[in-house]
């Protein structure tokens, strides 16, 4: 809501973009206990399909380009020879990919590389 307001004064609005980045983090972290614990008890439910990881990590390292360019840090996606298509589930594929590639950003020395490599292993990606 206060996003929405016009406010002028330029710490205000440097606190309301923290709040809401935090706010979001909180969320994310919210909806990650609770996967774990569907998963943990078996709970969870997979919508299994042909899933291409090279084309899920291109998609992932995109959309996260500009947090790793910020902390000067550079990203290697390494093109695999086959492409890696497993029989997986899409969303929970990308939410995996999506918290690794937000741990690297976020715990790599500043100024360094981050290489991802997505290879297939028999059945397993």
């Amino acid at each position: 809501m206060l996003k929405k307001c016009d406010i002028l004064d330029t710490d205000a609005q440097k606190y309301i973009t923290v709040l809401d980045e935090k706010s979001i983090r909180l969320k994310r972290l919210i909806e990650d206990l609770v996967e774990a614990s569907k998963a943990s008890s078996g709970a969870v439910t997979l919508n299994k399909m042909q899933v291409n990881l090279y084309e899920l990590a291109v998609q992932a390292v995109g959309e996260m380009e500009d947090g790793f360019t910020e902390r000067n840090l550079q990203i290697m996606l390494n093109e695999p020879t086959e492409a890696p298509v497993v029989l997986a589930d899409s969303q929970k594929t990308w939410r995996i990919m999506d918290n690794l590639l937000s741990n690297a950003r976020k715990y790599s020395l500043a100024g360094s590389r981050v290489y991802v490599d997505v290879i297939k292993s028999d059945d397993n990606g």
